[in-house]
Formats: structure tokens, sequence, C-alpha cells
């Protein structure tokens, strides 16, 4: 289960994405991360590039948050 203060830096990675990188990519419907079975955010860009930045930080920071890397899954959703 993810914690409050866990989506609140979840949050704050999609707002540094968006203001770093931006929404690049490839459009892609349907690209979503799921932790324990449970979404753990609408996507954030329809850019592939952009997604999977986020999702990698976001991953990286589940694990070191003590998340089994083996409840963290990803949907790659299809080409728009």
């Amino acid at each position: 289960m993810i914690t409050i203060a866990q989506q609140t830096h979840i949050n704050t990675l999609i707002d540094f994405v968006d203001q770093n990188y931006g929404d690049k990519g490839t459009c892609v419907l349907g690209y979503r991360m799921y932790v324990n079975g449970k979404l753990l955010c609408p996507q954030p860009w329809q850019g592939s590039l952009s997604c999977e930045r986020f999702y990698k930080l976001a991953k990286n920071y589940l694990i070191d948050e003590g998340i089994d890397p083996s409840n963290i899954t990803i949907d790659y959703g299809r080409i728009d």
C-alpha cells in the first residue's frame, strides 16, 4: 500500500518530469503503472518517453521505500 507521503512524493516526480522534460515521445494510450495491483496514478502524459522517464523514477523511489519490485507492474498501453 502506498502511504500519503509516498503519493505526495510521486506527485512531485510528475511535476519534476513535466518541468524538466515535458511531454515527449510517441503518443501512447493506456501506459500505466500498478503497485500491488492498484493504479499508481492516471497516465501523466501521452508521450511514451515522458511516461517511461516518470515510471522509472517512481519505480526506483518505491523500491527504495521498501516496495517489493515484483509488486510493481507496468502496462505499456498501445500506440495511438
